[in-house]
């Protein structure tokens, strides 16, 4: 029986875990994705969607000052990887990356539209002053946001990593070597 945070070990527990634009705010993914890699069952899937930067940014191209307010909007940071980035530290958790998709193209049109949706709103609403100071703040948020993904140096990305069976390929080479051996 589980009584608290302290007795919660997942270890091996879940077949999928799901993340929806939030790897971004978080400064240390590694140990994020180590603890999912923990929770999930061998074979199973993390499945995510994130705000990555353009693999150029920064090495080819600066930072645009629409990424750079994006940054600085987003209530609890940005800190994107890059799609490189991103591929190093899944292999180096043992995912198998099994997609990695270019989602821009469909979403900021999506984005766009709620944002002229959400003004429309706005003309015509009476709110008290808190619940417009709420709305504004969040729609300043989805207006940086179009505004960098609309540079094309920030992108929204659907990964699906597996989680590969924990290494044993020490086990696997003396087995093969062995064998061969045997064999020969």
């Amino acid at each position: 029986v589980r009584t608290g945070p302290a007795d919660f070990d997942p270890a091996n527990e879940y077949a999928a875990i799901f993340m929806r634009e939030a790897m971004f705010a978080l400064e240390d993914r590694e140990q994020i994705l180590a603890s999912a890699a923990h929770a999930l069952a061998e074979g199973g899937s993390l499945v995510l969607t994130d705000f990555i930067l353009a693999d150029s940014v920064g090495t080819e191209n600066p930072e645009s000052e629409a990424v750079t307010h994006w940054r600085a909007a987003e209530p609890h940071g940005a800190f994107p990887l890059k799609e490189a980035e991103y591929r190093t530290v899944f292999a180096e958790q043992d995912y198998k990356l099994d997609r990695f998709d270019d989602l821009t193209a469909d979403y900021l049109p999506l984005v766009q539209a709620g944002l002229r949706r959400f003004h429309d709103c706005l003309q015509n609403a009476k709110l008290p002053p808190e619940t417009a100071a709420t709305l504004i703040r969040e729609g300043s948020i989805w207006l940086a946001r179009s505004q960098a993904l609309e540079t094309g140096q920030l992108r929204l990305v659907h990964i699906h990593a597996v989680r590969m069976p924990t290494n044993t390929a020490g086990n696997e080479d003396r087995t093969v070597g062995e064998t061969v051996l045997a064999d020969g």
